[in-house]
């Protein structure tokens, strides 16, 4: 277990955050994120006579890592992100756009000129604590003077008083949708050739979009599915197209592949694909082998019907939030015994399939419930029509 502090009080903070965590994800693979705190605001750390323009609120959260590395090794690697996001050395105290510290490893107890591990500030700094025992409440601090050794959800007991605030902001992700089907509901044709769906990816990308979903077969109800071969030589140029763009390369863009062909999703593992998003919730057992023996993360969607069906839906008296999360527990516990990783799994509650315009809307309102699956989640709700009703 390491438990990394990550901070900004300079610029967009949240999207230093969320790129700093992009970062760990996808570019750094000797890191395997695990979990995310919440963020907290906090002042900042001045010295006496501090330039008032260095009074600048943190936003913080800590991230829940596991890695081969050694300590010193992760010290790098973090310090490589720092640089790579611009942060800019103004002074100890300074406003950053970027800080990451590596607050605690297991028990290790390590003190070097450049690293001291837990770290020094640990017990004394809200802001670090706070999220940290959000991940890790029962750790206990090493090395302690005198038995026993204190959990660090006791500092958050000590310290409820703290200007520090837990935030509401969150490090959501936008994933852009990129239908190059014919016959989608709402944008079918638009990026029918790979030009046009490279100019949007870019445009895209440039606005902030990190995850980009391309889909060849449409859904929409009475849609009609196409061949593998079909959905491959649709694929297959603006792949190409994608994979060797410039500009996605340096955004470090995730490349998702919208299919629930077997397939399709094997010869995506040649084309640079990072994810396999399956809205037919994985039912054919072979899409979970090739995406466990790929290491690719997969998103399963709940559904009832694929392509959707307007006349079959689930009962208006069933309560469907209890419903979905049942068949999400049930499908975590079938994907990890194919083989697949709980960090790379993204629940996906399937708006607009199978369900009526008020279980919908039922969904969006508690959709906090389905954090309690343990895994990443995903919404799409672009362009669904309930939202005009």
């Amino acid at each position: 277990m390491i438990i990394l502090g990550v901070g900004s009080n300079w610029g967009d903070r949240l999207s230093f955050l969320r790129r700093a965590i992009h970062q760990l994800r996808v570019v750094h693979p000797d890191i395997q994120v695990q979990a995310i705190s919440p963020i907290y605001e906090s002042p900042a750390l001045l010295p006496p006579n501090a330039p008032l323009d260095w009074d600048r609120p943190f936003l913080n959260l800590n991230v829940l890592c596991s890695s081969h590395l050694e300590s010193m090794q992760v010290l790098r690697i973090v310090k490589t992100i720092e640089t790579a996001l611009g942060r800019q050395n103004r002074g100890r105290w300074a406003p950053r756009e970027v800080d990451i510290d590596i607050l605690a490893r297991d028990q290790e107890v390590y003190s070097h000129s450049d690293l001291i591990i837990p770290h020094p500030g640990l017990q004394n700094r809200p802001f670090a604590f706070l999220p940290f025992a959000d991940l890790a409440p029962d750790w206990e601090m090493p090395n302690q003077e005198s038995p026993p050794n204190k959990r660090i959800s006791e500092l958050c007991n000590a310290n409820s008083s703290s200007t520090t605030s837990r935030s509401t902001l969150t490090l959501t992700e936008t994933m852009g949708i990129l239908n190059i089907t014919p016959d989608s509901f709402s944008d079918g044709g638009i990026h029918n050739t790979p030009e046009k769906a490279l100019n949007t990816a870019q445009a895209w990308c440039q606005a902030g979009v990190r995850i980009l979903d391309i889909g060849a077969e449409s859904t929409r109800p009475g849609a009609t599915p196409i061949s593998t071969r079909d959905e491959c030589e649709r694929l297959a140029p603006i792949l190409d197209l994608l994979k060797n763009d410039t500009t996605l390369q340096e955004h470090h863009v995730i490349l998702s592949l919208d299919t629930r062909n077997p397939d399709v999703a094997k010869w995506a593992t040649t084309q640079g694909i990072h994810w396999i998003n399956d809205v037919s919730g994985f039912e054919n057992s072979k899409m979970a082998q090739i995406v466990a023996e790929s290491g690719m993360t997969a998103i399963f969607m709940h559904s009832l019907s694929v392509p959707s069906r307007k006349d079959l839906l689930i009962p208006e008296k069933v309560d469907s939030i209890d419903l979905i999360l049942k068949w999400g527990e049930q499908k975590i516990r079938d994907l990890l015994n194919q083989g697949l990783q709980r960090e790379n799994l993204i629940f996906d509650p399937g708006l607009g399939f199978g369900k009526t315009t008020a279980q919908n809307w039922e969904i969006i309102k508690k959709f906090r419930k389905f954090h309690e699956l343990g895994v990443k989640t995903l919404v799409g709700h672009s362009r669904k029509s309930f939202l005009s009703t």
